[in-house]
């Protein structure tokens, strides 16, 4: 009898050191390889975009596509129309942010999200104060955990 593992791949700007890559890194270490077969994507490396990232999300065809941190957030929601068997999770590393810390950009992403936060399957967020943070600012909270 054929075993059924989850086909789940995690979507991430970079893995370059960093507070979200380590929890990415703990996170694999604790499912279970029997369960999952784990991919996961960097879009830049060495600095370069992989313009081939719909062909090996078409190629991989998971079962999830869990987005880590905002650029990957938003690119997976994007992705889920090639993909339209794929859950989308989005991965919410933050719980209070100070935006004039930040790049313009940032306060963006930050935005965009919010608007396509309805779309995704689930967020995932690594704290309460984190939920309730984006709950506030109109993240849905039926979604959120």
């Amino acid at each position: 009898m054929r075993r059924y593992r989850v086909r789940l791949c995690f979507l991430i700007r970079q893995m370059n050191e960093g507070g979200a890559q380590r929890q990415l890194v703990e996170l694999i270490k604790g499912l279970d390889a029997s369960k999952y077969k784990i991919t996961v994507v960097s879009f830049y490396s060495g600095g370069r975009f992989s313009d081939r990232l719909i062909s090996t999300m078409r190629r991989l065809r998971p079962h999830v596509l869990h987005g880590y941190l905002p650029v990957a957030n938003v690119l997976c929601i994007t992705l889920k129309r090639f993909l339209r068997r794929t859950r989308v999770l989005w991965g919410i590393r933050a719980s209070v942010v100070d935006w004039r810390q930040y790049h313009r950009l940032d306060r963006v992403l930050f935005q965009l999200q919010r608007v396509l936060a309805r779309f995704v399957d689930r967020i995932v967020v690594n704290s309460y104060a984190g939920r309730d943070y984006h709950v506030a600012r109109g993240f849905p909270e039926t979604r959120s955990s």
